[in-house]
């Protein structure tokens, strides 16, 4: 007994360094990450004088970003001679995080549009930026690589947060040098892996969003979209699309889709709960109901600034199939997107190359999307 008292511990400590070690060896021979790294998601952000954007050459487990930062090929500061250059603008529906590599919509139109040209898709969406980061990724940095199209799908729950976001200018505060970090890669493949049982994520998302209330006053919670923040959300968009506008490039814009089918959240209320996780100020129907409130403010938007609309919330609210959670795409609903916008994009005109648009771009690849019953 006093002898296994004594292994014991010892063979779990060796068991768990073997496997520390043989997941660092395949990333190393798969991914070219040295042994003695920590990668982590900050590996794919940089933060400079220029705002928040992709790191060029940035890589961190799926996820790797080109020459310039964006989810997309190896690419030339100028478009490709008699291609048409596309940017899709957004946040991390855009950027892409349950699909496969190279399965995130903007790779899934690039595939859709061949068939009406040459066509060079280049994804700049970058997670967690609401739409002044945005409206700073493509005044510092974007536009320089003269896009000829912008697609723009704005995510409106940004509004919601306590902290509004604001257009004001960027302050980039050096940290100077960071202590090194040590991550477990065995214990970050395992999360990746193991999925929580609901009823424990339940409880863990109940806590956190009572934490994150706890001590606020009756007023300070949304229980209705507050006008004001729908307001600003118009304002800043404005100020993207005016922006965009100014350089020539033509403009597709989008709504915002989630899973949810109506503001009651039903039947996903534990992605409503999840959802209000990052938003804790809104109710969950509050946080639907901003979202389908800021569709028509798309729209106007979009007409104020002679963009193409295309209706994804109308299109996909609702449907299981096409969500991995309450509003990031399955790979079947970047498909979705992509089949959808490719039409519209190829129907923009480009006056860099004398394009009027396709005049048979209207309508989407194939029959109208139809969500499909989940089983």
């Amino acid at each position: 007994m006093r002898r296994a008292l004594v292994w014991t511990p010892a063979l779990t400590v060796a068991f768990l360094l073997a496997g520390e070690l043989a997941a660092r060896t395949d990333d190393w021979i798969r991914e070219d990450i040295s042994v003695l790294a920590s990668p982590s998601y900050d590996d794919l952000i940089l933060k400079d004088s220029l705002g928040v954007r992709g790191r060029p050459h940035g890589h961190f487990k799926k996820w790797h970003l080109n020459n310039a930062g964006f989810r997309s090929p190896k690419m030339t500061p100028a478009p490709l001679p008699g291609c048409a250059r596309v940017v899709v603008l957004g946040t991390s529906e855009t950027f892409g995080y349950y699909e496969p590599e190279g399965r995130e919509y903007p790779a899934q139109l690039a595939d859709s549009l061949r068939r009406f040209g040459c066509y060079e898709v280049l994804n700049a969406g970058v997670a967690g930026l609401a739409i002044p980061g945005v409206y700073r990724l493509w005044r510092n940095w974007v536009r320089m690589f003269r896009p000829d199209i912008v697609v723009i799908y704005p995510s409106p729950a940004f509004y919601l947060s306590d902290n509004t976001p604001a257009l004001a200018p960027y302050l980039h505060v050096s940290e100077g040098p960071q202590p090194p970090s040590v991550t477990s890669r065995l214990w970050l493949r395992l999360l990746d892996r193991v999925e929580v049982p609901g009823p424990l994520q339940r409880q863990r998302t109940k806590r956190a969003i009572a934490a994150a209330t706890a001590g606020k006053p009756p007023e300070w919670a949304f229980n209705a979209p507050p006008q004001d923040r729908l307001n600003l959300f118009h304002d800043h968009l404005d100020s993207l699309a005016s922006s965009v506008r100014a350089t020539g490039a033509s403009i597709v814009m989008t709504t915002h889709a989630t899973i949810f089918a109506d503001t009651t959240g039903a039947p996903e209320p534990d992605l409503a709960l999840a959802w209000r996780q990052a938003h804790p100020r809104p109710s969950p129907a509050t946080l639907i109901a901003f979202d389908r409130a800021a569709s028509p403010v798309i729209a106007a938007v979009a007409a104020r600034n002679g963009a193409a609309l295309l209706d994804l919330g109308a299109a996909m609210n609702g449907c299981p199939a096409w969500f991995a959670d309450f509003l990031h795409f399955s790979e079947a609903g970047a498909s979705v997107v992509a089949t959808l916008m490719a039409p519209a994009v190829a129907a923009a005109p480009v006056a860099r190359l004398g394009w009027p648009g396709k005049p048979n771009a209207g309508g989407p690849l194939g029959p109208p999307a139809s969500c499909p019953t989940v089983h």
